[in-house]
């Protein structure tokens, strides 16, 4: 290839237009995308679907006093929402709304009442869902008659022209509903990600005028936040519904409902950044997923997260944990209050096995005296670009004068290989570690209790040796000890061949093994080096 030839590839290259960014990376069919966190004033929020039905929505005002807006981790894992205020019995406020200017053919997929297919989500703390958003007819007449032809989201329920579909969201802090119709007798619905289906006949008028409003429907306004909506104008796949479900999950910290089978997906369609059979293997470990994670496909930076899911089997109470990319648990999802994930597709979701925190009732092999929380979480990482983590607990019961936390974690389920141990600081039920992701591979990590209230204290019991007889070399820890002390003179620990030539161990022996040059010591159940590069805490 001659030189012109490679400066005209250059050229052609540079002047490509980028990938859309869209929800999940599905960009087909797109025409409503809104999000709190961009293009939202008090007078307009901007569409920004690539290839947007409208610029943008106007605020439409019937009596209110209230102006929307926007509102910032009001169970929205740290991100935005614009938050709806209606008036005295909810037919006065302040909402969204394109006005009569749509017909159906220009806001559903397909030529006729047959095909005029949509699918649709919206994400809300409000239990019902009324009111988040709706396409609705300008019309009482058949075969709209009350209910306009609405699609869209209504109280308790989801709806396709004249057909509703009831659903009953889960009490959480928020959920993700989402919506689909296949044809003229067959649509489903989602609740966080699983699907239930319907099989009866509806029907659509396509004349007469519609309208699209977000937080109103004729003639009754909204009375909470709303952080993003979306709608497109086909019948979205199962494979499209669960990465545009996986984008929303991961950035609103909703758990999606693992009664079926369900990956989170990242947007390029094929990269899986939390599975379900690998939370499963060692659990299962199901419940509180949440993370932070890089999609460029979905233009999603999630740098701090929590679990907006309160569910569990034997608790209420969520994760009890939040991660973060720096020492910041309280400020919003942006760069300036936390850095940026570096590289595209690195993830770290986290879940747990719905266990009670503030019960420490298992023991693990070779770690004597300490108890372990019967809540386990488990760490799944896709990426080298996350490595230090800092990790927040809170609800842990303060420690006395004779407890001691620790931060154990493993590459297994019994805390039996590569395990790491660390003293971590509790004061007013919170504690802060910062964790090393890019050490070991399945990292499950739980909290451990020791407890010597019940242990009798132990008069001093001193011997030892000191070669250069110096005065008070006594520590002032109880119970017996050696101490041997000495100028520039090493302690050499007895060298084997290796391990098996210490036919009956004892819990606490030392060895320096000469097969692998390590010192080790016995605890109990297997030798285990000391000093090996090791170590998934950072501080």
């Amino acid at each position: 290839m001659n030189f012109y030839k490679i400066i005209s590839l250059l050229s052609v290259c540079a002047f490509m237009p980028a990938q859309a960014q869209s929800p999940g990376g599905v960009n087909t069919g797109l025409i409503i995308w809104m999000k709190a966190e961009t293009g939202w004033t008090a007078a307009n929020w901007t569409n920004q679907a690539p290839s947007p039905l409208f610029t943008s929505i106007p605020a439409l005002n019937i009596g209110g006093t209230v102006v929307p807006a926007k509102i910032n981790n009001a169970g929205f894992n740290f991100n935005d929402a614009i938050q709806f205020t209606a008036g005295a019995g909810n037919t006065t406020g302040i909402a969204y709304n394109t006005g009569n200017n749509y017909t159906t053919a220009n806001f559903y997929g397909g030529t006729t009442s047959a095909n005029r297919n949509i699918t649709y989500f919206g994400v809300s703390n409000n239990g019902s869902f009324d009111l988040l958003s709706n396409f609705w007819a300008n019309t009482t007449s058949a075969p709209c008659t009350s209910n306009r032809c609405n699609s869209g989201f209504r109280t308790n329920s989801v709806q396709f022209g004249n057909v509703s579909m009831t659903v009953a969201y889960p009490s959480s802090r928020n959920n993700i509903g989402a919506a689909r119709r296949v044809s003229s007798s067959g649509r489903s619905s989602f609740i966080n990600g699983v699907e239930t289906s319907l099989a009866t006949a509806d029907s659509f008028a396509d004349s007469g005028s519609y309208s699209f409003s977000i937080g109103y429907w004729p003639t009754f306004f909204a009375g909470y936040a709303v952080p993003e909506v979306l709608w497109y104008n086909r019948n979205l796949s199962n494979a499209e519904v669960n990465r545009v479900n996986s984008y929303l999950a991961l950035k609103y910290g909703t758990t999606l409902t693992q009664t079926t089978a369900q990956n989170y997906t990242a947007g390029d369609g094929s990269t899986v950044y939390w599975s379900n059979a690998n939370a499963s293997a060692g659990g299962p470990f199901n419940y509180n997923i949440f993370g932070i994670g890089r999609d460029d496909a979905s233009g999603l930076q999630q740098r701090i997260s929590n679990s907006a899911n309160n569910s569990g089997t034997t608790t209420i109470s969520g994760s009890y944990l939040t991660i973060s990319t720096n020492n910041n648990f309280t400020s919003a999802n942006t760069s300036a209050n936390h850095p940026d994930i570096s590289a595209n597709n690195n993830f770290l979701m986290i879940s747990d096995n719905g266990d009670l925190l503030n019960t420490y009732s298992a023991t693990i092999s070779g770690i004597p005296n300490i108890k372990r929380s019967n809540r386990i979480w488990q760490a799944q990482k896709t990426g080298n670009a996350i490595g230090c983590v800092y990790y927040q607990f809170n609800s842990i019961t303060n420690p006395t004068a004779n407890q001691r936390y620790y931060l154990i974690a493993a590459d297994d389920t019994a805390f039996t290989t590569n395990v790491s141990i660390k003293e971590i600081t509790v004061s007013g039920g919170t504690s802060t570690v910062q964790v090393n992701q890019n050490t070991g591979s399945a990292n499950y990590f739980t909290i451990g209790l020791w407890d010597n209230t019940a242990i009798p204290d132990v008069a001093d019991t001193p011997f030892g040796i000191d070669v250069t007889k110096t005065a008070n070399w006594k520590p002032t820890s109880k119970n017996g000890y050696i101490q041997i002390n000495s100028v520039g003179k090493p302690v050499i620990l007895s060298r084997v061949s290796s391990t098996s030539a210490i036919t009956t161990p004892v819990e606490g022996m030392m060895i320096f093994d000469n097969s692998d040059n390590t010192t080790k010591v016995y605890n109990g159940t297997v030798w285990r080096a000391l000093g090996v590069n090791f170590n998934r805490y950072c501080n």
